[in-house]
């Protein structure tokens, strides 16, 4: 249950990857990529094929007690162990190569507040593959899973499939709250990870969505954590239409299951679509 070692979890992850595929455990769900523009921004939107597979496997949205996934965790799918409280896992139903879970080894409730232990484990992960860890607090929030987890996409190679980081420089255009750091992180620091909770609990704070007292559960909120800023988005809604939207919406990169759904995004606006979802900059309350 030692520490993840520097430098390696590039190579577990392959090989856990290529594992997962001879022994049909890793289901890799295919997609169309649309590039949509709005205004002065791009939002990269993935149009799902073989999402059927996902929403009729019953572990994939269990209720809380019921068919976890991670208790126990398949093992075709287990990466490395991360620390004493934490394991890596590969996301049984990827929609971008090397997607990977950050899981507490004893169950946790989702949508408990996070603690140093989430930030130290996830931290060891993302030194190692630059990307956008990103967790879902609750179901209004895109959870779709009771036992915590964190989870972490590598930037896709294609410049056009990656997040619209263009759409998170400035003021936001949703109700959300921001720290960006003095240098891009790219190593484990664990004093740096220690502030970043600390920051991570004052932004919590100032959006009005700490646990009230005596309650672990803050009000539902996404985090977005990447090498460069962290950002803390509260929720008001979990969809729009049937379209389910998570993190990862809040770096402009969402995901549909047809394209009439696609359609349906157009047709709203897809800013629109993330005012709708979190409130707008000048919202006082979620």
């Amino acid at each position: 249950m030692g520490h993840l070692e520097s430098g390696t979890l590039c190579g577990l992850l392959e090989r856990a990857v290529a594992h997962g595929h001879a022994t049909g455990a890793l289901v890799p769900l295919t997609t169309a990529l649309k590039v949509i523009h709005e205004g002065p921004w791009r939002f990269p939107v993935r149009v799902l094929g073989n999402v059927n597979l996902k929403l009729n496997d019953p572990t994939t949205s269990a209720p809380a007690g019921e068919n976890n996934p991670f208790l126990p965790h398949d093992p075709n799918l287990f990466v490395a162990g991360l620390s004493e409280t934490h394991i890596c896992l590969l996301n049984k139903y990827p929609i971008i190569p090397g997607h990977h879970l950050i899981v507490t080894r004893a169950f946790e409730a989702q949508e408990t507040q996070l603690t140093l232990a989430d930030f130290e484990a996830t931290w060891r992960c993302l030194a190692q593959v630059d990307g956008v860890a990103f967790y879902n607090s609750g179901q209004m929030a895109g959870a779709s899973q009771p036992h915590k987890h964190m989870q972490l996409i590598p930037h896709p190679t294609d410049e056009e499939a990656l997040p619209n980081e263009a759409l998170l420089r400035g003021e936001l255009l949703f109700r959300g709250a921001r720290h960006v750091y003095a240098r891009t992180q790219a190593d484990f620091d664990a004093g740096f990870v220690r502030d970043l909770h600390e920051r991570y609990q004052g932004l919590l704070a100032q959006l009005g969505l700490s646990p009230a007292p005596g309650q672990s559960k803050p009000k539902p909120y996404n985090l977005l954590l990447t090498r460069e800023f962290m950002m803390v988005v509260p929720r008001i809604r979990e969809c729009l239409g049937e379209m389910s939207l998570n993190a990862m919406a809040f770096m402009g990169s969402l995901f549909v299951r047809s394209e009439e759904q696609l359609e349906a995004l157009q047709r709203f606006g897809l800013l629109n679509t993330l005012r709708y979802a979190a409130g707008g900059p000048e919202d006082k309350e979620a």
